[in-house]
């Protein structure tokens, strides 16, 4: 079998057809999934990425950072590592000291079609 190439998160990844390690997500689902790949993730859980995540533990632990300031900061990482998106917005429904859930909405630009897309995720902090 020939080799084929994923992209995940801007990462190039190899894999044989054959072991079926790793499946193609295209369209709609691959972009919610980028989205729950940054949303779950700790901001410096990743050694190599440092920036990659989002904050969730001083959100919810440390009173000084606001709900603005929380949801402009997941919207800022979106934005960086989907870049087709025009525009994004996310919005803090529901949180306590087990689990966030976020709404995030995206746009993208003229290059696909104007789409848009809206997911509900939500984030256990266990």
């Amino acid at each position: 079998m020939d080799k084929k190439d994923f992209n995940i998160l801007g990462l190039k990844i190899g894999a044989l057809s054959e072991k079926k390690d790793i499946s193609l997500v295209t369209g709609y689902n691959s972009y919610v999934q980028k989205i729950e790949s940054i949303l779950k993730t700790q901001k410096g859980e990743i050694p190599y990425y440092q920036n990659f995540g989002v904050d969730y533990y001083d959100y919810i632990f440390d009173n000084s950072i606001s709900k603005i300031l929380f949801e402009s900061k997941a919207k800022n990482i979106i934005s960086y590592f989907i870049k087709e998106a025009q525009e994004v917005l996310v919005r803090t429904t529901y949180y306590d000291n087990t689990v966030v859930k976020l709404s995030v909405d995206l746009t993208f630009n003229k290059q696909l079609k104007n789409q848009k897309i809206k997911c509900f995720i939500e984030v256990p902090l266990q």
